[in-house]
């Protein structure tokens, strides 16, 4: 009857066309369902969509529907409607092969992957995945069960994560043993994943990988169980060292032999200093092996900061201690292990900064979090150095650190204490003026 002027361009039809048999119209579109289809729309209504490649390579999207005139609402024909896209294919085949990619990536990754609609909670797993869990590939394996699988202890760490990545945006990162369905198995498994927001910034899709780290996990719970071996035996000895070093300090004061009295008292502080070292690898040992629990209790943490600093000013005489004022604010976490990482950042503040500098505490509540820092006035801490400083064993190797000891054991204690408490540990610096190290936990 009629066609518009694009399709002129698009299709290649002439006004001669007008009035001849479809059979008889020649065009670019490979289209040899076009009669059919039309009849059908004709003698039922039906609108039929498909997508065509012509001669000359461009995609077009076809719709066949009728023509249903207003007056007697009948189907007296059939509109054909060409969508030019080209563009789309393109970015759909090229999709597609940064999919084929991608899954080829992590098939030879040996990693498992799985997929969660929030909305229906619909769990995907892929076949790997199914088999680090001890499943089968035929096997229905729901989220559920994949849970259970996980060793007792450890379920409600990896439910905690899940809900700390799905309601505060915090990266799911967590490795964790499960006890494999059929066979029996123990594995390890390091878990990456991420939420998929929708429109409304609300978790909409759960995903991620999984990784099998059972062989390197051996080989770091064989190095805890020595290190934690090798502690224990050196505790006996440094114990009765310090036994001996008390006994003869109080027979030097007696004889008022203050030579003795003072090397005694240095000997004293290096015995402290090695046991202190010695305990910070037994917690590394313990936190690795998941035998270190949190005994969590409410309490207010300008209390717990009070306390701290009332305790540490006597034995530090060359640097000021300042705890600024803050609101009363609660939190619910482990008292002592808290006020370990407060002791903690202390410590590398007084170590780190010259003397007669000021060193400030303080506390504040932000969003539905309370942040805790502490400021010195000293060397501060380069950039590349930032970002390493609460692994395990790192430590800043620089002239002006030389002389400084330690492990580099305390940040990374502290840091896995406060993710323990779904906090956050971080530090601003600059090299020069001094650093602030901070951490947060959620409020009661």
């Amino acid at each position: 009857m009629r066609f518009s002027p694009g399709t002129v361009k698009q299709i290649n039809l002439l006004e001669t066309d007008i009035g001849r048999p479809l059979s008889n119209i020649s065009t670019n579109i490979k289209f040899e369902t076009i009669i059919e289809d039309i009849k059908k729309v004709l003698a039922d209504g039906s609108i039929i969509t498909k997508e065509i490649e012509t001669n000359n390579g461009k995609w077009y999207q076809i719709m066949t529907m009728p023509y249903v005139q207003q007056a007697d609402h009948k189907n007296n024909g059939a509109i054909i409607t060409f969508n030019d896209i080209t563009e789309l294919k393109k970015i759909q085949h090229e999709l597609n092969i940064s999919n084929k990619m991608l899954g080829m990536a992590v098939e030879s990754t040996e990693m498992g992957v799985w997929f969660v609609d929030m909305k229906t909670h619909e769990f995907n797993p892929s076949v790997r995945l199914k088999a680090l869990f001890g499943f089968y590939p035929e096997d229905d394996m729901t989220y559920e069960a994949a849970v259970a699988q996980i060793v007792s202890e450890y379920q409600p760490l990896v439910t905690k994560a899940v809900d700390a990545a799905a309601n505060f945006g915090e990266k799911y990162d967590i490795e964790y043993p499960l006890r494999g369905f059929h066979d029996g198995k123990l594995r390890w498994v390091k878990g990456i994943g991420n939420f998929v927001l929708d429109n409304e910034d609300k978790p909409r899709y759960f995903t991620g990988v999984l990784l099998d780290i059972t062989v390197h996990k051996q080989d770091e719970i064989r190095k805890n169980d020595f290190i934690s071996m090798v502690s224990h035996e050196l505790r006996t000895p440094l114990t009765s060292l310090q036994g001996y070093i008390q006994l003869l300090t109080s027979n030097a004061k007696k004889t008022d032999d203050t030579f003795s009295v003072i090397k005694l008292d240095k000997a004293h502080t290096q015995v402290k200093k090695m046991t202190a070292l010695i305990n910070g690898f037994l917690n590394v040992s313990r936190f690795e092996a998941g035998k270190i629990y949190l005994n969590e209790q409410e309490f207010e943490m300008n209390d717990l900061l009070n306390e701290i600093v009332k305790e540490i000013t006597p034995t530090i005489a060359n640097h000021n201690i300042v705890l600024l004022p803050g609101p009363p604010l609660s939190v619910k976490a482990d008292r002592d292990k808290i006020g370990q990482v407060v002791n903690n950042y202390l410590s590398n503040a007084v170590k780190y900064s010259a003397q007669g500098k000021n060193i400030e505490i303080s506390c504040k509540k932000l969003n539905s979090a309370i942040e805790v820092s502490v400021k010195d006035e000293g060397m501060g801490i380069k950039l590349q150095d930032q970002e390493k400083l609460f692994d395990r064993y790192y430590r800043i190797e620089s002239i002006d650190t030389q002389t400084i000891s330690g492990f580099g054991l305390g940040l990374y204690l502290s840091a896995e204490i406060i993710q323990r408490h779904r906090g956050k540990v971080w530090v601003e610096s600059e090299v020069g003026k001094g650093s602030t190290f901070y951490f947060s936990l959620p409020l009661s």
